[in-house]
């Protein structure tokens, strides 16, 4: 169930479509779109419990998660700067080119940071 919960923000955008669709149907139609949005989240766990030797195949936890973790960040960002175009229509085109400025802004912070995080623990290493 926790992981229905936290996966929530990430499927909304697709899921909100489908749900969308599935309330202007057949209570026939809502019942086996849940169940199929239930069977998709619960399908990696059900299989990973039934052959925990595939544990192996997923990829290790290490410091590569913290990167991936800023990284997904910017993707997030893009999704802002959707939702700044959306509202450009009302507040003008400037909203969106800020959006831009300020995403792409971002992205060389993280960049520059990273590089001199990485020069310095080079220089550090004996």
């Amino acid at each position: 169930m926790l992981a229905t919960v936290l996966a929530t923000p990430c499927t909304a955008p697709i899921l909100g479509t489908a749900l969308g669709f599935a309330f202007a149907q057949s209570a026939v139609v809502v019942l086996l779109i849940f169940l199929t949005v239930g069977l998709g989240l619960a399908t990696p766990y059900v299989v990973l419990c039934w052959n925990p030797n595939w544990l192996k195949f997923l990829p290790k936890p290490g410091a590569w998660m913290e990167k991936f973790k800023i990284a997904m960040g910017f993707p997030m960002l893009a999704t802002a700067v959707w939702l700044l175009n959306i509202a450009a229509s009302t507040y003008g085109k400037n909203v969106l080119w800020l959006g831009i400025f300020l995403v792409v802004l971002a992205f060389a912070a993280w960049i520059l940071v990273s590089f001199f995080n990485a020069a310095a623990n080079v220089a550090a290493s004996p």
